[in-house]
């Protein structure tokens, strides 16, 4: 059968305080997302770390799927599974420093879309966005509003044009791509300094999906568990999760 297309898989890690990522959670996602890509030669897995700026945002880690060395099924799943396990310890020891430090103050969650939407280097490659986060950026001092685990915007359209004026995202920013937030939890915000609401949490969910979308996501979904990869080649473009 003809060779399946490549696809990238970009997978954050937020280890600020109200987040959920550490390293079994990456581990995990990332064994999903080498199950996913083994038949698709020459995919690559990207693996990000979010700082408390841009500048600090960065990626720790970048593999590509590669084909068996020989023919025969055995030969097959020795690969696979000789990948599968490179690729796990390889994250292990890049993400350690990063979970191992203080944990960074500031989520500059859109600004990481944008730096992410700067690296693409293939629009037509399908991308899988996967955030291991708790969906609330804090502290990117722009417009758009600084503090989304107290005091989210109100305007999804304000919200929207203001991040385009701004230059971090464009309407073409993600075309073939699908965005799930992941491993998400209703746990306390940050020490408590905020109560939780659910209201609240429904309508991050309705910013980001509107945001993301706007520029160009075909889905954007958020889960308790793991991201399902299958499920993106099913969805109808265009329509919100």
């Amino acid at each position: 059968p003809p060779a399946a297309e490549p696809e990238t898989v970009l997978i954050l890690c937020d280890a600020t305080p109200s987040s959920v990522c550490d390293a079994s959670i990456v581990d995990s996602t990332v064994a999903l997302a080498i199950r996913h890509l083994q038949e698709k030669r020459g995919s690559t897995i990207e693996v990000w770390t979010l700082g408390r700026d841009i500048g600090a945002t960065e990626k720790v880690f970048e593999f590509t799927i590669t084909a068996p060395s020989r023919a025969g099924q055995q030969a097959i799943r020795s690969h696979h599974a000789s990948q599968e396990e490179d690729a796990r310890l390889r994250v292990a020891r890049r993400i350690a420093p990063y979970l191992e430090a203080t944990p960074p103050n500031r989520s500059p969650l859109i600004g990481f879309f944008g730096k992410a939407s700067l690296t693409r280097s293939d629009n037509n490659r399908f991308l899988h966005l996967v955030l291991i986060s708790d969906a609330m950026p804090f502290g990117e001092g722009w417009s758009w509003g600084s503090d989304w685990e107290c005091n989210q915007p109100q305007d999804t359209i304000q919200l929207n044009n203001s991040v385009r004026e701004s230059g971090v995202l464009v309407a073409e920013s993600f075309p073939n791509t699908t965005v799930t937030f992941s491993w998400m939890t209703l746990g306390e915000i940050d020490g408590g300094r905020c109560p939780r609401e659910i209201g609240a949490a429904r309508r991050i969910r309705t910013l980001w999906t509107s945001l993301l979308m706007s520029v160009g996501a075909q889905q954007v979904t958020f889960v308790a568990g793991p991201p399902d990869f299958d499920a993106a080649h099913t969805i109808d473009s265009g329509e919100p999760s």
